[in-house]
């Protein structure tokens, strides 16, 4: 379970309570200091716009609203035990159903849109927590049960969400096995027991690397449409175990010096997840691979 559920998102947040009618008193510069107080508020908020859209996601249509709220804060008595309550309560209140509820939902659910949470029931948990209000339980019981249910309920949801993905994704990992199957068929193409096949096109003198050798090659990967999601000219180094699977079994089987196309069925690939937004989920893959030299 992560630590940080029960934490309290102590971060700065919009107050969006309405405050009847009041509204800031209109500027007046009478002195020097009147002028840098002014000056000095107004060039702090340089960014504050972009902040409050992208860090906190205020639909800045509504700054009327975040004015109100702002005024209610600035105006209240910083000797008002009550009003210093309640403000600390929109304040928590709007991190911990923002910003930790939303992220727990992503955990979980897959994505803060898809947030399975019963969000009444996560504030009640809240508030009798913070109130000291253990009627149902105490606090110790309620984190052994979220211990205990975190990693259940995760497991459970991964489980949905590959159901998901593979029922969305059905035909992509049709179209990658129909297309290995029928590469499997070329003149000189060869087949491991994994599934990977392969083609030599230039077969090297060199040595072999092993799995604890770090490798240096040039290589150019291809969806099975033709599609370049990655390439590299220049050559990179990298460890043979720090590759998708279907390269760390060629790239032992490679002498220095070869170029080899190598067609990887999905599941030695990215799998079920894919990777970013040029390889969907169960894609098998194609690389060129060219070994430069093993580097010890």
């Amino acid at each position: 379970m992560r630590k940080n559920i029960l934490a309290v998102c102590l971060i700065a947040a919009t107050v969006l309570a309405s405050c009847g009618d009041k509204k800031p008193s209109k500027p007046v510069f009478n002195n020097k200091i009147d002028t840098i107080s002014y000056c000095i508020a107004m060039a702090r908020t340089n960014g504050f716009i972009e902040y409050l859209a992208g860090q906190m996601g205020v639909d800045t249509t509504y700054m009327k609203d975040f004015a109100r709220g702002f005024m209610e804060a600035a105006k209240s008595d910083p000797n008002d035990e009550a009003q210093k309550a309640y403000l600390a309560g929109l304040q928590i209140g709007q991190g911990e159903l923002v910003g930790t509820f939303g992220q727990l939902g992503a955990q979980l659910f897959g994505s803060e849109e898809d947030n399975g949470l019963n969000a009444d029931n996560y504030i009640a948990g809240f508030l009798d927590g913070a109130t000291c209000n253990f009627k149902l339980m105490d606090r110790q019981k309620a984190t052994n049960i979220a211990d205990s249910l975190y990693e259940i309920v995760a497991a459970e949801q991964q489980e949905i969400q590959a159901a998901k993905r593979a029922e969305k994704f059905a035909e992509n990992k049709a179209a990658g096995e129909a297309f290995l199957a029928e590469k499997a068929k070329e003149d000189g193409v060869i087949a491991l027991e994994s599934g990977v096949l392969y083609k030599v096109i230039e077969e090297g003198k060199g040595a072999i690397a092993t799995a604890t050798d770090r490798v240096k090659a040039k290589y150019e990967g291809r969806l099975i449409d033709g599609t370049v999601f990655d390439s590299s000219e220049d050559g990179i180094v990298f460890p043979v175990m720090g590759v998708i699977k279907g390269w760390q079994e060629v790239l032992q089987l490679m002498p220095e010096g070869s170029k080899w196309q190598i067609y990887i069925p999905q599941d030695l690939a990215y799998g079920e997840r894919g990777s970013g937004n040029k390889i969907d989920p169960y894609s098998a893959l194609v690389f060129d691979i060219e070994v430069v030299e093993i580097v010890k």
